[in-house]
């Protein structure tokens, strides 16, 4: 009897099972793939699109969500850095706020890598992106399904509520401790504190975006001084390499002039001419191969006895 195969879908909360959200996907490589898994996790009508300043977003829901825009970036754009960034400048006029995700990081330089997470702290882009990396597809979906339920009209009220409940638990603490201070002046008191915080932390991104520039400069500087030394090293090899060879052809033309006044200085042409076979390649192929030449055989007597003689090329005469 056949088994009874039964498909369980991820569904998150706060699904409106009778209306289905729109989705608008761009067109591009990774689409298909994250609109099969959209259809698989909850009620979604994924619409491809030609033209979209993000790549994917959550259409508004009345008193459900609202929209939700995404942007992938992927290691198929050369200088990916520059485009990201005219992208979310683009983006983060249209939208408040802008969710990117890095799509296997793995296949970036560690330091364009690096580059692409510290754009939230430019000063056009602070407090208006989120870079997260995402190693596949689906590992993205269910990011971008948890900021859907977290930006929810119902979590954002509860939000809301737990907000007002731990100010107002704070303002009570501090009068506490401090009963000569008003309710509004405790509630001026948390503003003034977090003003603060807001201006420590701004500071803190700076202080990352000057070190992070700073260590980049010094990479940089490294990477030149290494290319540097190493062309420098190319060269000194090439350069001791072309001094031998000019020694060596020095050498050669050194021994050709002493072989040619040796072969002009000889009294007869015979003489000269015995000279000149004994240093042709010939001449030096034979001596080479004698060794091959059996012991006591025909040829081994033939050349014993022409060395024997008084003129090796006695047969010019």
């Amino acid at each position: 009897m056949p088994r009874k195969v039964t498909r369980i879908l991820l569904r998150y909360p706060h699904d409106d099972d009778g209306l289905a959200q729109v989705v608008l996907v761009k067109k591009s490589p990774n689409a298909a793939e994250v609109m099969s898994f959209l259809s698989s996790c909850g009620p979604f009508t994924c619409k491809q699109v030609d033209k979209c300043p993000v790549d994917l977003m959550f259409c508004a829901q009345a008193r459900t969500f609202p929209a939700i825009p995404f942007m992938f970036i992927t290691s198929a754009t050369s200088d990916v850095v520059a485009v990201t960034k005219e992208r979310a400048r683009h983006a983060t006029t249209l939208f408040p706020f802008v969710h990117a995700i890095i799509l296997f990081p793995s296949a970036l330089p560690p330091r364009t890598f690096r580059e692409l997470q510290s754009l939230h702290l430019n000063q056009d882009l602070s407090d208006k992106i989120q870079i997260v990396p995402a190693s596949s597809i689906e590992t993205a979906v269910h990011f971008m399904l948890s900021v859907r339920s977290k930006q929810s009209f119902q979590a954002q009220e509860h939000t809301a509520e737990f907000y007002a409940r731990s100010k107002a638990h704070t303002v009570r603490i501090l009068q506490s401790n401090m009963p000569f201070l008003h309710e509004d002046e405790c509630e001026m008191l948390l503003d003034v504190f977090g003003r603060h915080i807001f201006m420590c932390q701004r500071r803190v991104n700076q202080r990352i975006m000057h070190d992070l520039a700073l260590r980049n400069r010094v990479m940089e500087e490294t990477e030149s001084k290494k290319a540097k030394n190493y062309e420098v090293s190319l060269r000194a090899a090439h350069t001791a390499t072309e001094r031998i060879k000019a020694k060596k052809r020095r050498e050669l033309k050194a021994l050709d002039d002493g072989v040619e006044v040796l072969i002009l200085n000889q009294p007869s042409s015979i003489e000269a001419m015995n000279i000149a076979r004994m240093l042709s390649p010939r001449f030096a192929e034979i001596i080479a191969y004698t060794p091959d030449i059996a012991k006591n055989s025909a040829d081994d007597v033939r050349l014993k006895g022409l060395l024997d003689r008084d003129r090796v090329g006695s047969y010019y005469r």
